[in-house]
């Protein structure tokens, strides 16, 4: 008899607790009916709270998203995949390695290519990384090879076009598309409101300089120091770092030429009475593009998109 009635107590007891668990449930749904007021008031707090609470929340209609990276990417014209990774990928590799706020870098080596990531830990500034990597990059001695282009570091970003633009014809052949693409590119970025435009899907722009042996000879110039003296003219380069109360700033000087004539205007070398040596008087500057022919079509014509 003493087993039996311990072994129900336990399911008696139970059964007390879903009781009054139930008993409390309909209490409470009781006292809201009899006292609607009380209940509505309740409701338009809560409404009232979370109405409040959205005021404060950052709001953009096409918001940047941050991927949390920093890519640095280096191009090396006519390298092969060996010569990328020993002369470039290895070399900023090594130099990112203990970067603060980076979680990880990867590397990846092309021919002609070298791009390495940065990602950046959950709770670190993009921003911040983005200019210790730039630093770091920038103190790796003789870098980049003679042959190569400057480092792009950038941060990696998910952007959303707020607007795309077609630039469409059924007259202007491709490279003039692309010259009538960069001209509305360019009155686009003078408005206020523009922060970016980009010209999508369309060849990169070519520079080709011919020089010429005997215009080298005249003046006095080799083939070495007339690249030298281009690639200098046409760099993006750091000029220091500015330290201030509100924190510090790393200061670039963006000297990159991106057309011919552009280019034709490199001082090469000065003479004692004031006369100056420009690369059009050695060498012949062509613009054009790698390859011209368009990839898309709007309503049948030609087209390139802006956005």
């Amino acid at each position: 008899m003493m087993s039996d009635a311990s072994g129900a107590e336990p399911a008696g007891g139970a059964g007390a607790a879903e009781a009054d668990a139930r008993g409390g449930a309909a209490r409470l749904i009781a006292s809201v009916v009899n006292n609607r007021v009380a209940a509505i008031l309740l409701m338009v707090l809560v409404l009232g709270g979370g109405v409040f609470a959205t005021t404060g929340l950052d709001r953009q209609l096409l918001p940047n998203v941050d991927l949390k990276q920093v890519v640095v990417t280096v191009p090396y014209p006519g390298a092969n995949l060996d010569e990328v990774d020993a002369s470039i990928t290895r070399r900023v590799e090594e130099r990112l390695q203990g970067i603060e706020g980076a979680s990880r870098v990867t590397a990846r080596s092309v021919a002609g290519t070298s791009t390495v990531v940065v990602d950046v830990e959950p709770l670190a500034e993009t921003a911040q990384v983005l200019e210790d990597v730039r630093a770091a990059v920038d103190r790796i001695e003789s870098f980049p090879p003679p042959d190569a282009e400057q480092p792009q570091v950038v941060a990696g970003t998910l952007k959303v076009p707020a607007l795309t633009l077609a630039v469409a014809s059924e007259s202007l052949a491709a490279e003039g598309l692309r010259l009538a693409a960069e001209d509305l590119r360019d009155a686009l970025l003078m408005l206020p409101s523009v922060a970016s435009a980009e010209i999508e899907w369309a060849a990169e722009r070519q520079i080709t300089i011919e020089l010429s042996e005997e215009a080298l000879r005249e003046h006095g110039l080799t083939i070495a120091g007339v690249v030298s003296t281009v690639r200098n003219a046409s760099a993006d380069l750091t000029s220091g770092e500015l330290r201030t109360e509100a924190g510090s700033l790393m200061l670039r000087v963006d000297e990159r030429r991106h057309r011919g004539e552009e280019f034709e205007d490199i001082v090469l070398m000065a003479r004692p009475n004031g006369a100056m040596v420009r690369l059009r008087d050695i060498a012949t500057v062509r613009d054009a593009f790698g390859d011209i022919r368009p990839v898309s079509e709007l309503d049948g014509a030609a087209a390139l998109f802006l956005s």
